[in-house]
């Protein structure tokens, strides 16, 4: 491995210190934020799945209410099942940590990554720019399923790359564990995991015109691909015969390209411009300042080594998938932006050099402790006004400013300071980013959850006949409301409307809109029913109501 001395002295301490900093600063970071909020939004659907592997169903493809989730593959919910298995599955650090720690890995594998072929100067850059994309951070403490895609498929392209393209005859583990994570993607996103870590060195190969490598690279990773696809297919047929492997193969295959997309096609150019825009315009800066030069700079290391040429492909490859695909959402390239970050870091390493002379960048360096220190003076302005006197909260901000603060100190001092206005810059976008989640993410996940309103209704009166649900759909709202309901799920029932309360029988809770409460209330005029509480379920008016036992 590459030393830290070689190609330019970026470290006045330990490469080791720097990353281990910037780890630790993700993965604590995420924790605080991940137990100041609420699991809300997809994160939902992925706890219930969770909690319904615990009572032992689902196990390969997840169940509801007797329904199939034929586009869900099973390792994120049994990874986050196994947290789960500590504390309950509506915790929302339990059901994101899959996803944190796969983005608090991505970063230490980018570093180590670039460090091997591109040099301690371009690893740090490129680490610092994946720390300091929001989006990324942002989605790492979700229950995101592709966060973890995107470290399966980044290893698998790394060790891909370790034993095929270097073509070293001892690398026999690379060669094993290449297939292996590919076959593991499988189980995280079904044949696009496949797609996303084989295309890369594939072409790679092609390109070279090693069809040997190629072929031994085919044979080992098919053999794994057919080795898991058939136990996944039999699990499948075990749990629900061959309609459920049919449904699952054609969510997995035909119904992903087929249909009328959901957005543009230019939506990923836009999502990806908006994303890394910070470091687009900082690049694009040094390129104003000396436009010929940086133009070479960057082609330069599109074509240096092979490495970078392999990162290319594997970015290519992250992307131009899901341009045919109907579905289009930004979480879905995620696997795309370990190699952007490279790939970004490489001319960024070089771009930096244009600012060193700058006075302006030579103020920020002089007085970036009195701008921490500003910026974390206006948070706590702005906590209570934002958020309200909540002691909790004010906590879990002070905790994450201290541990941005101690991080960034060590960071800064193990780094030299060429790279000291791009670090900057990244830890104050992680600062920013994470402390304006703490303020606004409670509040706003407890209204979207609904964990509340559960609560209060079912503390107030019992429903020895179930709760029952009008008008509210069993697939979006329905679920929100049956994550933390003790009734779930043999006493939760749905109705379509209020024909069918005019026969319910006494004891039971009716959940409906707060807009619909004047037409059920013509349909219960037989009861004698009373408003528990009022609230909020998705950020829509929610209302219940108990109805007490019929007079005989």
């Amino acid at each position: 491995m590459m030393q830290d001395g070689k190609r330019g002295d970026i470290f006045n301490g330990s490469s080791f210190v720097f990353v281990l900093s910037l780890c630790l600063l993700f993965l604590i970071s995420g924790v605080i934020v991940l137990l100041q909020r609420d699991v809300y939004g997809l994160e939902t659907r992925a706890a219930l799945f969770v909690r319904a592997i615990l009572n032992g169903q689902g196990l390969f493809c997840p169940v509801l209410f007797n329904r199939p989730y034929p586009d869900y593959p099973p390792l994120y919910f049994l990874i986050a099942a196994a947290f789960c298995s500590l504390k309950a599955p509506d915790s929302a650090l339990c059901i994101a940590m899959p996803s944190l720690l796969s983005g608090t890995i991505l970063l230490a594998m980018v570093f180590y990554s670039a460090r091997k072929h591109l040099g301690p100067n371009v690893a740090a850059a490129a680490s610092l720019v994946l720390l300091g994309t929001p989006e990324f951070w942002l989605k790492s403490e979700k229950a995101t399923v592709d966060m973890l895609l995107a470290l399966i498929v980044f290893c698998s392209n790394w060790f891909f790359f370790e034993a095929y393209i270097l073509n070293e005859s001892k690398r026999s583990m690379e060669k094993t564990l290449g297939p292996l994570f590919l076959a593991l993607s499988y189980l995280v996103k079904g044949p696009i995991g496949i797609v996303l870590c084989f295309f890369p060195c594939a072409i790679f190969l092609t390109i070279r015109k090693d069809y040997h490598s190629l072929g031994r690279c085919m044979l080992s990773s098919g053999l794994f691909a057919i080795f898991i696809t058939s136990l996944y297919l039999g699990g499948l047929y075990y749990q629900g015969g061959e309609d459920l492997v049919l449904r699952v193969l054609d969510a997995e295959l035909i119904s992903r390209i087929s249909g009328k997309a959901n957005r543009p096609f230019y939506y990923y150019f836009v999502y990806m411009a908006v994303v890394f825009f910070p470091w687009i315009l900082f690049f694009g800066t040094a390129c104003f300042k000396k436009s010929r030069k940086c133009t070479m700079w960057m082609f330069s290391c599109l074509r240096s080594t092979d490495f970078n040429l392999f990162i290319t492909l594997f970015t290519l490859t992250g992307i131009v998938p899901f341009l045919l695909a109907s579905s289009r959402h930004g979480r879905y390239l995620l696997p795309a932006f370990p190699p952007i970050a490279i790939l970004l870091g490489c001319t960024l390493e070089k771009a930096v050099t244009v600012f060193e002379k700058k006075r302006a960048a030579r103020a920020v360096e002089h007085y970036q402790k009195k701008i921490f220190l500003i910026i974390s003076l206006l948070l706590f302005i702005l906590f209570p006004i934002i958020s309200g006197r909540n002691l909790a909260g004010a906590a879990g901000l002070a905790a994450f400013i201290s541990c941005c603060y101690l991080s960034s100190a060590f960071i800064l001092k193990n780094i030299h300071k060429k790279l000291h206005h791009i670090t900057f810059l990244c830890l104050l976008i992680f600062l920013v980013t994470g402390a304006v989640t703490i303020l606004l993410e409670p509040a706003m996940s407890q209204k979207e959850s609904g964990r509340q309103f559960v609560l209060h209704t079912e503390q107030e009166a019992g429903a020895k006949n179930g709760i029952f649900l009008v008008g509210i759909k069993p697939d979006g709202e329905g679920l929100k409301y049956c994550l933390f309901s003790r009734y779930y799920p043999g006493r939760i029932h749905f109705l379509k409307g209020p024909g069918a309360l005019c026969t319910l029988p006494g004891k039971a809770i009716v959940v409906t809109y707060e807009k619909n409460l004047a037409s059920l209330s013509y349909s219960l005029i037989h009861h004698k029913y009373t408003v528990i509480t009022r609230g909020y379920i998705h950020n829509k008016k929610v209302v219940s109501l108990y109805l007490p036992p019929r007079a005989s």
